[in-house]
């Protein structure tokens, strides 16, 4: 059996693995009441010249500076963690600092849970470290591309960022507060901070007319089963446009108008998950094309971009000026279907929502008219509308709202052939939150625009 010595005062002390305990091992004060000479625990071994803790030792003078053992409040250097506080002592023992858990003591009690953020963001966060604090003025750009951040003055900041492993892009940031800021590039922004995030302004992934927003679809010509079904003129030398149908996401886009025998192009069908994982963005409405598919006559919007915003501590959307938008593209005239709404996921121990006007607005855009009137881009919490004509009649459809369905187009029944008939409006969006119970917060007058969900938050 291994043995283990020890020399005290020079009294050699052999103790085996399997053997009494030490008597000169303490605790406490009291451990020591019985040692001869020796009444007082030494904890951190600093007044013995063997430096050995946890030691009963003779009576002394602290070292200047250091406070006897009576006056240490908790263990020098340790951290626990009890019914959802953590303690941490300093290096002498004489101050004890609390914070509280957020989402409660790790199962072993030496820290406090940590976020397991959906689509891997968390991990990828760790690689990165920990960023700085950042304030996003006015007019501040981030490109999802190169990881560039532009701020409303021009100034370029380093905001520590790189490719997920889901196709976005993370930013990992300490603290973060968004003005009226625009993103751009083709994947998804995903912002992991260890603080506070507060969005006072317009942070937009939305998409603008044909251009998808980041993570969105772009419109084309070969069909997918969420982009809305393009819309043919029934020949190349006698072009009668059929508008394209609204693109899909967290709802079907809205039918195309028809000027042709045939049942009414249909809008593309819903896309994804609710909780956001992976993290996408809308599809785009059809174009309208002549018989022989090439040139496109009129394009679809782009899809809406898709966001995920995590947080350590708390996301505030503030009343008023506050707002995350993941809207779709309008079609172009002459009947390009309504891009769909995108996906927003939010992610902390508190979600809030302040004040009236504070949104989260994943609408579908509006589908362009079959005259030269264009759909409108969903940018805020409302309804994205059509193009508007007259006569005859071949408005867009609206895009959806709320939590309604796309608008469909005007189905024109004239004598008359117009150049094209409208396109579908571009179906709703996702909103995902998840927090713990009780953890979103949506005050009086917010809005909340798209097909929303929540779900308890992911722990580590």
């Amino acid at each position: 059996m291994r043995t283990l010595g020890m020399v005290f005062g020079g009294v050699a002390l052999v103790a085996t693995a399997c053997s009494v305990k030490d008597p000169l091992y303490c605790q406490t004060d009291q451990d020591c009441a019985d040692v001869a000479g020796r009444p007082k625990c030494d904890l951190t071994g600093e007044h013995e010249e063997n430096h050995l803790a946890d030691t009963c030792v003779a009576d002394w003078t602290p070292d200047a500076g250091v406070p006897a053992d009576a006056a240490r409040v908790c263990t020098p250097s340790t951290v626990s963690c009890v019914a959802s506080v953590l303690s941490t002592c300093n290096a002498d023992g004489t101050a004890l600092a609390t914070a509280d858990c957020a989402l409660g003591c790790f199962t072993d009690g030496t820290r406090c849970f940590r976020i397991e953020a959906s689509n891997s963001v968390a991990e990828t966060a760790d690689t990165l470290g920990v960023g700085p604090d950042i304030t996003l003025s006015d007019g501040a750009t981030i490109d999802t591309d190169t990881g560039l951040v532009i701020n409303g003055d021009g100034a370029s900041l380093s905001v520590p960022n790189m490719d997920g492993p889901t196709g976005g892009r993370v930013f990992v940031t300490g603290a973060l507060s968004f003005g009226n800021v625009t993103v751009v590039g083709a994947r998804p922004p995903m912002f992991y901070a260890r603080g506070e995030v507060v969005v006072n302004g317009v942070l937009s992934v939305t998409a603008r007319g044909k251009t998808p927003g980041p993570g969105g679809q772009a419109s084309a010509i070969l069909l997918g089963t969420c982009m809305g079904e393009y819309g043919m003129a029934a020949s190349d030398t006698n072009p009668r446009y059929v508008g394209g149908a609204g693109g899909g996401h967290g709802g079907v886009g809205g039918l195309a108008g028809d000027n042709l025998p045939s049942t009414a192009l249909l809008g593309g069908k819903v896309r994804g998950t609710p909780e956001l994982v992976p993290l996408t963005g809308g599809c785009a409405g059809g174009p309208s094309l002549p018989k022989s598919i090439a040139p496109v006559r009129g394009y679809g919007g782009g899809g809406g971009g898709a966001v995920q915003v995590v947080s350590d501590v708390a996301i505030r959307v503030v009343g008023g000026t506050g707002a995350i938008v993941a809207g779709g593209g309008g079609g172009e005239p002459l009947g390009g279907g309504g891009g769909a709404g995108g996906g927003i996921l939010l992610e902390a121990p508190i979600v809030l929502l302040t004040g009236a006007g504070a949104a989260l607005a994943a609408n579908g855009g509006g589908g362009g008219g079959g005259c030269s009137a264009p759909g409108h881009d969903a940018e805020t919490a409302d309804t994205a509308v059509g193009g508007a004509c007259g006569s005859p009649t071949t408005s867009g459809g609206s895009g959806a709202s709320g939590t309604g369905a796309a608008g469909d187009a005007a189905a024109y029944t004239g004598a008359t052939t117009p150049s094209a008939t409208g396109g579908g409006g571009g179906g709703i969006g996702r909103v995902r939150v998840n927090v713990p119970t009780g953890g979103y917060q949506p005050g009086p007058g917010t809005v909340v625009s798209g097909a929303i969900t929540t779900g308890e938050i992911g722990r580590r």
